[in-house]
C-alpha cells in the first residue's frame, strides 16, 4: 500500500489535512466568525468616520479586510454547497 503523502511539502500536507477535516460544522462556524468580524470592522469604520480627522488609511485597511472576510464566507458557502 503506497503512502500518498511522502515527498509532499509540509505546507501541502497541512492544507490538505485541514481541508479533509473541515466538516459542515467547521464551515458554518467559520461563516459565523467571519460575519461577526465584518460587523466589528463596520463599527470601527463608523467610529473612525465620526472623528474630526478620520484616518482614511485605517479605514481602507478595514475595508480590505472586510472584502477578504466576504471571500472567506463565499468559499465556506461553496464548500457547504450553497
Amino acid at each position: 500500500m503506497p503512502i500518498p503523502f511522502i515527498g509532499l511539502p509540509l505546507a501541502t500536507l497541512v492544507s490538505r489535512s485541514e481541508t479533509l477535516l473541515m466538516g459542515k460544522k467547521n464551515h458554518k462556524k467559520a461563516i459565523q466568525s467571519l460575519t461577526q468580524r465584518i460587523v466589528e470592522h463596520q463599527q470601527k469604520i463608523r467610529t473612525e468616520l465620526e472623528k474630526n480627522t478620520p484616518d482614511y488609511g485605517l479605514i481602507n485597511h478595514w475595508e480590505k479586510e472586510i472584502r477578504a472576510f466576504e471571500r472567506g464566507i463565499q468559499q465556506a458557502q461553496k464548500r457547504l454547497g450553497r
